[in-house]
């Protein structure tokens, strides 16, 4: 396994999907909302991603089995994920619920361990404690807190920590990621179309800005962000990926700073420094470990 491409895809990924829901949010200004915006942000790549699998000479057929796992994981990473976290912004900010998402390093970490008997590290346990501390600090206690915003947030990270699981145990990490991608986004399209549809939030009516912003978002989180992180769960693991994906937090408020001119305080500086320092320590034990195989 090429440990160093791993990482490299991983934090490229969490920087893509850090980055991301502002512009997402500017989108909701211009007469989009969530579920529209996750049916987009899968209908408008396959054109593109079609278009890379047949240049690549990569075959489209799948079998049943096959159709199944990659519905099963479209319903988790596509659809619930991106879906359940869009909504949550309509009740708290972005960079808070960015944070609540990241509990699922957490839940990867004990699903693996209750029930899949697999052993964690202690560098893991260090590196996802630190990490972990590093997420609460992105809290502000003396604001007013939305809980139906909280645990829609919450929620969505336990779709991801699932989908990640999903995706390492079922096999579907072996295939060629913008395969995967390519059908999980056909599937969530489908499902997507039919929710805007009975729920009445189909609509056409946005914004020149909005329609170029939720083509950014397509390219970059259904065609280069999953694609990387799929890499990523087949180099390094489920574990090590949720770990690392905490990079997004950080982008998030970094972005947040620079884009809307959103205040940083000491704690948020120190939040980031301690993901900061996890995700080091983990890369550093990973590639000596990786070198004296």
């Amino acid at each position: 396994m090429n440990k160093t491409k791993g990482f490299l895809c991983v934090i490229i990924s969490a920087f893509i999907f850090g980055f991301t829901p502002i512009l997402c949010k500017l989108t909701y200004s211009g007469g989009s909302n969530a579920i529209m915006l996750v049916f987009l942000r899968n209908s408008m790549s396959l054109p593109i991603m079609y278009a890379i699998l047949k240049y690549k000479k990569i075959s489209l057929k799948i079998n049943w089995k096959e159709f199944k796992r990659l519905f099963i994981l479209s319903i988790f990473s596509t659809i619930l994920t991106a879906l359940l976290l869009y909504i949550s912004y309509n009740f708290i900010s972005v960079g808070m619920a960015t944070t609540v998402h990241y509990v699922y390093p957490i839940l990867v970490a004990l699903v693996l361990v209750i029930f899949f008997k697999e052993r964690i590290t202690k560098i893991q346990i260090f590196s996802l404690a630190i990490s972990f501390i590093g997420v609460l600090l992105f809290f502000d206690g003396g604001s007013s807190l939305n809980f139906v915003g909280l645990f829609i947030a919450f929620v969505s990270g336990i779709s991801y920590g699932m989908a990640l699981i999903y995706m390492d145990k079922s096999g579907l990490k072996d295939y060629h990621p913008l395969l995967v991608t390519f059908y999980t986004c056909v599937f969530a399209s489908i499902v997507l179309f039919l929710v805007t549809i009975i729920s009445g939030k189909f609509t056409l009516y946005l914004t020149p800005t909005a329609w170029m912003y939720s083509f950014i978002v397509s390219i970059l989180t259904s065609v280069i962000g999953i694609s990387f992180m799929q890499i990523g769960v087949r180099n390094i693991g489920p574990t090590t990926t949720s770990i690392l994906c905490m990079f997004e937090p950080i982008t998030s408020v970094l972005m947040g700073i620079i884009l809307l001119n959103e205040p940083i305080s000491f704690k948020n500086i120190l939040a980031c420094a301690l993901i900061l320092l996890a995700v080091l320590i983990l890369t550093i034990f990973k590639e000596k470990n990786s070198n004296l195989q």
